[in-house]
């Protein structure tokens, strides 16, 4: 598996064996590697994460394709299965909601593997 494919099952499984893990020693995974990731795989589905949608709970940020641009919304749980609405930014450009995304839930790791 190459860089650009452990990249995307990665940002898909959130969760990297130690062989894929491999993919990053010497060479840290970099924001824009990520939000290249993510720009791939909203153009192919959608949005990002694939299993979300703003109708869903769930605790993270989600981005979604719509009829005007690109949509990020910011979820949190507030109680016991309880999730709210945090904020909602409309975007343009697919990059850039893909780097705010990132920002959001990928600031400094994700599964524990530095992104720099």
């Amino acid at each position: 598996m190459n860089r650009v494919q452990t990249v995307k099952k990665l940002l898909s499984d959130f969760h990297l064996n130690v062989e894929d893990r491999r993919c990053f020693e010497g060479e840290p995974l970099t924001r824009t590697e990520l939000e290249a990731g993510i720009v791939a795989l909203v153009t192919d589905q959608g949005r990002y994460p694939i299993s979300w949608s703003s109708e869903s709970d769930f605790d993270g940020t989600l981005l979604e394709a719509t009829s005007s641009g690109f949509r990020v919304t910011e979820k949190a749980e507030v109680g016991l299965m309880k999730y709210k609405t945090l904020n909602q930014r409309d975007f343009a450009s697919v990059k850039e909601a893909a780097a705010q995304l990132v920002t959001n839930m990928f600031s400094d790791n994700i599964d524990g593997i530095e992104v720099q």
